[in-house]
């Protein structure tokens, strides 16, 4: 029988990515780019420390807003990558608008 692909696990790729990837840094967050070779399209990760939100709520919600770019991304290009983006202080007076802006950018950058 066919052996199935699985996901990794969210820990293991997201170190993978940290150390074998490529850094881009903007003044809101770091991301960290490396090419997937599995069948699964972009892969991505958003971390925000208790450094930049003490509050779980705005952690979480800046989680979200992360994550639903980085998903609208993926359905406009269908890149296999692996993407780790950790927030930054500065990126808790950032709106939506913003850290979407600055998430196209570097989506732009490495195509």
């Amino acid at each position: 029988a066919p052996i199935k692909p699985q996901k990794p696990l969210k820990k293991d790729l997201s170190k993978k990515v940290r150390f074998e990837g490529v850094a881009t840094h903007s003044f809101l967050f770091t991301a960290y780019h490396l090419p997937l070779f599995t069948p699964f399209p972009l892969q991505g990760i958003c971390t925000v420390s208790t450094k930049v939100f003490s509050s779980a709520v705005k952690r979480n919600q800046l989680k979200r807003r992360c994550k639903s770019i980085i998903y609208k991304h993926n359905k406009e290009t269908q890149h296999k990558r692996a993407v780790v983006v950790i927030f930054k202080k500065d990126s808790n007076k950032a709106s939506f608008q913003a850290i979407s802006q600055e998430l196209a950018k570097i989506f732009k950058g490495h195509q």
